[in-house]
């Protein structure tokens, strides 16, 4: 799986992490939740879950389906 840290000058992990849509480093606390990353996804990228929904179906067909009735029994 691909790390999506941002880096320092170092080489090392910092706070940050890279939104895969725009590229754009984000801060991220470790131990904290997504809110901040779910909020500026939603605001700077309004079309990112449909894209993404459309994605997977197109890679793997019934992915998405499999999913949303995993989603739907808890």
């Amino acid at each position: 799986m691909p790390n999506y840290s941002c880096l320092n000058e170092d080489g090392d992990l910092t706070e940050y992490q890279v939104c895969k849509a725009c590229g754009k480093c984000r801060k991220h606390a470790l131990g904290n939740s997504f809110t901040k990353l779910v909020t500026y996804n939603r605001t700077a990228h309004p079309n990112l879950t449909s894209d993404m929904y459309d994605a997977t179906t197109d890679a793997t067909g019934m992915l998405v389906s499999r999913i949303r009735e995993l989603a739907a029994n808890r």
